[in-house]
């Protein structure tokens, strides 16, 4: 297995990949993949970021931003929060997927309700 990997938007077809790099990353095969699950299901403001790490097309690694609201003074905020993040083989691969969905935060214009 080479060391080099990508970083791309999760598909249906990585679900298992996701689960099993949760599953081993935190050495419990349910809690942290079933949140995943659920948080892929919920229904919510914001749809999900769902980033992976792959290796030779093995999922190795996976970051999910899932939406939440902020009781502003004024208002409910829509925002966007760190869920679980797995990663098995790699931290400098964790730390880039963090940095891969902060910039995919960053870059999206959200048109909300004032």
């Amino acid at each position: 297995m080479s060391f080099d990997y990508a970083i791309r938007a999760e598909t249906a077809q990585d679900h298992a990949g996701v689960r099993e790099t949760h599953a081993r990353a935190f050495d419990d095969a349910d809690r942290v993949p079933g949140l995943v699950d659920a948080l892929r299901a919920a229904p919510a403001a914001l749809a999900p970021i769902s980033l992976v790490a792959t290796v030779d097309d093995q999922v190795v690694g996976h970051v999910m931003l899932s939406a939440c609201r902020l009781d502003a003074e004024r208002r409910l905020v829509n925002v966007f929060s760190l869920s679980p993040m797995g990663s098995w083989s790699c931290g400098a691969r964790s730390r880039q997927l963090l940095r891969f969905g902060h910039r995919s935060t960053c870059c999206l214009r959200f048109r909300g309700r004032r």
